[in-house]
C-alpha cells in the first residue's frame, strides 16, 4: 500500500463514471488512481472529499489536495501512472487537505514550477479559468 498527498489536476467523465489524475506532491510523480472494477472508472461516491465548513462533502475537483491510499501498481507501457485506489468499505469521503485560498495559490505556483522543471511552456499549465484563480 502507498499513501500520498495527491494534488488533483483532472476530473473527467468516463463512460458512466469519473477518472481522476494528478501528482504526488512529495515526489512530483504523475499518478492516475483507478478503480479495480468498472473499467477503472469511479462512481461519484468514490471521489467524494470532505469539504469542511458548511458543505460537508462534495466531488473532488482540480487543485484539491487529498490524502489517498493506493493499493497496488497497475500501470502498463501505455499507462505507467495507473495505481489501484484502495477501496474504502465504510464509504467515508477522502480527506481534503486544502486549508485556505493562500494554500491554493501555493499549489498553483508549485504546478507552474513543476511545469518549468519538465521544460513545458508555461501556457500548457493554464489555470486562468473561472474557478481556478491564483
Amino acid at each position: 500500500m502507498r499513501e500520498l498527498e495527491f494534488l488533483c489536476l483532472a476530473v473527467s467523465r468516463k463512460m458512466q463514471g469519473y477518472c481522476i489524475a494528478g501528482i504526488d506532491i512529495r515526489s512530483g510523480e504523475w499518478v492516475r488512481p483507478v478503480n479495480a472494477f468498472n473499467f477503472g472508472e469511479f462512481c461519484s461516491r468514490e471521489i467524494t472529499v470532505s469539504g469542511g465548513g458548511a458543505r460537508s462533502s462534495r466531488l473532488m475537483r482540480p487543485l484539491d489536495t487529498v490524502s489517498l491510499h493506493l493499493d497496488r501498481f497497475s500501470g502498463n507501457a501505455g499507462q505507467p501512472e495507473n495505481w489501484i485506489l484502495e477501496q474504502n468499505p465504510n464509504g467515508v469521503p477522502h480527506s481534503s487537505l486544502n486549508k485556505n485560498t493562500n494554500e491554493r495559490s501555493l499549489l498553483t505556483q508549485k504546478i507552474r514550477d513543476l511545469a518549468q522543471e519538465l521544460t513545458l511552456p508555461s501556457e500548457c499549465v493554464s489555470l486562468n479559468r473561472p474557478g481556478f484563480e491564483n
